[in-house]
């Protein structure tokens, strides 16, 4: 498909009889980046690895058995910014979801080190929330 970038990995789990799928689906248009990514598992505690590169939160919970990603990227003014939102299907508990949002911003600068911050948005418990703030300064030898 031109213009479309995906990806789709199988993974068959005999002994358990459960198959795990993952996806990725990207695009460029407008000079925007949009990217849909997922995970599903057949049963619960079958995610035992997640691409972080992709993903803003981790969907390995014990309970969890998907994740799902909307993703749109951009840059403004040299800053490259990144929107990533989604939902760890039963990522609380058996019946409850773990929805998250994230938004990201990077910039080169002139020294060679590279600022990132990240700020994230998730569900920690049916009523709570976890906001985390991160700050980076990168260099690379």
């Amino acid at each position: 498909m031109g213009g479309v970038d995906y990806r789709l990995e199988s993974y068959n789990d005999t002994a358990t009889n459960g198959d795990t799928v993952f996806g990725n689906i990207t695009t460029s248009q407008g000079g925007f980046n949009l990217g849909y990514a997922w995970i599903d598992a057949d049963k619960v505690g079958q995610i035992t690895q997640d691409d972080s590169s992709i993903f803003a939160v981790e969907g390995v919970a014990t309970t969890a058995d998907g994740v799902k990603q909307l993703t749109v990227g951009t840059t403004v003014d040299g800053n490259k910014v990144t929107l990533k939102s989604g939902s760890v299907s039963k990522g609380l508990s058996d019946s409850t979801d773990a929805d998250f949002f994230q938004v990201g911003v990077s910039r080169a600068l002139a020294s060679g080190a590279n600022a990132v911050i990240t700020y994230t948005d998730k569900d920690s418990a049916p009523a709570t929330s976890t906001e985390t703030l991160e700050v980076e300064l990168n260099v690379s030898f």
